[in-house]
């Protein structure tokens, strides 16, 4: 699964031996797309633009302070749920204190291990995939709205963009039938003949045979449009999201398979 992680500090050599552990790691649960920045403008003009995981940062930075990236990050209802960490020499009680008064959820003093960093930010990311925040919740009941909304035609690429914005590591089916012909408009990472053996099943009717799936319809009149989603692990943000999803059919007519 991959994570995306931001690294914050003026020193190029501490970005660069923080960014060649992640980038290096052999570990099987995550991978890493890791991002740098030297000064604290550019740090918040890559958090508004990329969907980071977690964010390591100096509190002695160029331009912006670590305190006020802080604050700018947890004042945005974008990206207040991204979780922060910093790296100080500066460890006196009052420092940490006000670390954690504006949201950071740990500090490691310098000079510090590679692993040490690598490990707790892995701590926070196995922590992610275990909840659902009140943002991501916030998204979801949004997105159902918008798909109520939006035309047919745009229904399948907008879940596919909400799905890629919070899982990873998922498989979608986007099929639309029109007069009994079938059209697969997005196909992620489904193998052909698992797609066929689908859209069998959907052109009879045989969704007891579709059970492992999450299946959502959401066509209109003559045209039919589903959704199928399907995860590669277990977690428990995603059964919740079929939950929800599930309660959302139910309470507008629709038959959530």
């Amino acid at each position: 699964m991959l994570k995306k992680i931001l690294i914050v500090d003026e020193n190029q050599y501490i970005r660069d031996i923080l960014k060649n552990r992640f980038l290096n790691t052999t570990d099987i649960d995550f991978l890493y797309d890791v991002y740098d920045a030297e000064d604290g403008e550019k740090a918040y003009d890559i958090i508004k633009t990329e969907n980071i995981n977690v964010i390591i940062t100096d509190i002695n930075l160029p331009k912006i302070s670590g305190f006020e990236l802080v604050r700018q990050i947890k004042t945005d209802n974008n990206t207040r749920h991204i979780p922060i960490i910093f790296l100080t020499q500066n460890f006196h009680k009052e420092i940490r204190t006000k670390a954690y008064e504006y949201g950071v959820v740990g500090i490691i003093q310098k000079p510090f291990s590679t692993n040490e960093v690598y490990y707790f930010v892995k701590t926070i990311l196995k922590m992610q995939e275990e909840y659902i925040s009140l943002k991501e919740i916030n998204d979801i009941l949004s997105f159902l709205k918008n798909i109520m909304l939006v035309s047919e035609q745009n229904v399948i690429e907008e879940s596919y963009n909400f799905m890629k914005k919070y899982f990873n590591n998922f498989r979608m089916l986007g099929i639309k039938r029109y007069n009994k012909e079938f059209n697969v408009v997005i196909n992620n990472n489904f193998p052909k003949s698992e797609e066929i053996n689908i859209i069998e099943n959907i052109a009879e009717y045989k969704f007891d045979n579709l059970k492992q799936y999450i299946i959502i319809d959401a066509g209109e009149k003559n045209l039919e449009i589903y959704l199928i989603l399907d995860k590669y692990n277990d977690n428990l943000k995603f059964s919740l999201l079929h939950e929800i999803l599930h309660l959302w059919s139910e309470l507008n007519g629709k038959d959530n398979k």
